[in-house]
């Protein structure tokens, strides 16, 4: 399909993705309907933060709990008081706000970065409706 010569669309094509674009924004809003009454009745059944699990005759309904933590900024603080510095790390990072400003006062010209400057695209399909 990469080949751009054999490569053409038929509005039946178009018509297809746009159906089951609305198809999938529906499905999405059932199955977070769903996750969010199964995830209230194991609240109530084995906890808020347990792991659960409901046998039914042909299926299993199983809830995992991951947990992920963080360390909140303020902790910097406490390991410098414990003068534990190597628990630190000092970053470094471009100032975005900075940079434009200097580019828009004639500080730097984009010349000077540009081979530095990262660009992400990301495509975007939506059908419209005639």
């Amino acid at each position: 399909m990469t080949d751009k010569q054999s490569v053409f669309i038929t509005e039946e094509m178009v018509e297809r993705y746009h159906h089951l674009s609305k198809q999938a924004k529906e499905i999405d809003k059932e199955l977070t309907r769903l996750k969010k009454f199964f995830n209230v009745y194991f609240d109530a059944t084995v906890g808020p933060e347990e792991s659960g699990e409901k046998q039914f005759q042909q299926f299993v309904l199983k809830r995992q709990i991951r947990k992920s933590e963080k360390w909140h900024p303020d902790v910097v603080q406490k390991l410098e008081e414990l003068q534990l510095n190597d628990c630190i790390i000092v970053e470094k990072r471009p100032d975005e706000e900075k940079i434009k400003a200097a580019l828009q006062l004639g500080f730097l010209s984009d010349e000077d970065l540009e081979e530095f400057r990262q660009r992400k695209f990301s495509k975007a399909i939506y059908v419209q409706e005639l």
